[in-house]
């Protein structure tokens, strides 16, 4: 069993598609002629059909911009339109120190990069930065590569560069954050999250962050109040403003909340447990059984359910109920120390001593 490998795979998914979902974003903020597709790739043609082109890179200066963010844009558009393997074979470099070089060398970065190739991807993009130091959009995509490797020390070092190039750095701070998390450091995960909101208010995955990176910080009234502003449209905020209140010991108001979430969404009944569990807590122990059970209908192999149905008996003093749901729980997996400990204490409030003393015997 290696669960460091799900992690990291999990991992990997999460911050692919952060940067994904942050794509369409950053090509609607650059501004290109409508004819530059177009251009390039009638460059790329020519690029490819005879080997003295190469040498003539007039065409490709025509639709750079002043780093070369308007020919890296549309080239590699250009090129989605094909293979991202025919991409990095056309931007090998043949002239090396020509500025066409460094340009080649920055988009065969980036096809690597859409092959998760992060070695090369990383080698060319660092290449390019001799030619582009002041280039944002550059520095994002070393950051990306360096996320996609797990380097997160070096995607934080390169996105604190990106924010320095940028005017209005909204997706660095979005993957400085998720760098940040990764390293279990929710402070300055935090403080990446808030610097962005200062820049747009628009944005909930801002928010749903933002409550997250409170949470961590066990700033529970901080993470309710980030919460609260995605309630109507992020429905697993409520499930986070639940726990936030559990949190806090305010068990009426997470009642409320996972009692909300069932209503809207029926289908999500990993919400039963914990809305017992909540009850519990709250002395409501009959309401408790009855989720319970229902659960337990729904599942029969839910051993949490069966634990925390063993326990809202117990306290409910009805010790030979709790007993013979600790058993079932226990005949499914021996191996649950709290459902001993429970049977133990259900035993001794039984009057069934000598059978507790061997449950006991058990736990050490």
């Amino acid at each position: 069993m290696k669960p460091y490998r799900g992690i990291r795979n999990r991992t990997v998914l999460i911050l692919l598609a952060i940067i994904v979902m942050s794509i369409g974003c950053a090509k609607r903020d650059r501004d290109l002629r409508p004819d530059a597709l177009a251009k390039a790739l009638k460059s790329i043609e020519t690029l490819t059909s005879a080997d003295e082109s190469w040498k003539n890179d007039t065409a490709l200066i025509g639709i750079m911009g002043e780093d070369g963010v308007s020919f890296h844009a549309m080239l590699f558009d250009a090129w989605s339109e094909g293979t991202d393997n025919g991409a990095v074979e056309a931007y090998v470099p043949t002239e090396t120190g020509s500025r066409f070089d460094k340009v080649s060398a920055r988009e065969r970065g980036r096809a690597y990069l859409r092959l998760v190739d992060t070695q090369r991807a990383l080698a060319d993009l660092e290449e390019s930065v001799e030619t582009y130091p002041a280039s944002p959009f550059l520095r994002l995509e070393i950051s990306e590569a360096r996320l996609m490797s797990l380097d997160m020390q070096g995607a934080v070092k390169s996105l604190e560069k990106a924010v320095s190039h940028s005017d209005r750095p909204v997706y660095a701070y979005i993957l400085m954050e998720a760098a940040h998390s990764v390293l279990n450091h929710y402070a300055p995960a935090l403080k990446a999250t808030r610097n962005a909101l200062k820049i747009t208010d628009n944005v909930p995955y801002l928010d749903y962050r933002e409550g997250r990176a409170c949470a961590a910080l066990q700033d529970y009234e901080c993470s309710i109040k980030a919460y609260a502003r995605i309630e109507d449209i992020h429905p697993k905020s409520l499930y986070q403003k639940a726990q936030a209140y559990s949190a806090l010991g305010n068990y009426e108001k997470a009642a409320e909340y996972y009692k909300k979430i069932l209503e809207l969404y029926p289908a999500h009944r990993s919400m039963m447990t914990l809305f017992a569990e909540t009850y519990i807590n709250m002395g409501k122990y009959d309401e408790a059984v009855k989720l319970l059970r229902d659960e337990i209908r729904n599942k029969p192999k839910n051993t949490v359910a069966y634990v925390l149905l063993g326990n809202a008996l117990l306290l409910d003093g009805k010790n030979e109920q709790a007993i013979e749901a600790l058993d079932k729980v226990l005949a499914i997996d021996t191996n649950i120390p709290r459902a001993h400990k429970l049977r133990a204490q259900a035993l001794i409030a039984a009057g069934r001593i000598e059978e507790a003393e061997k449950e006991l015997e058990w736990l050490h």
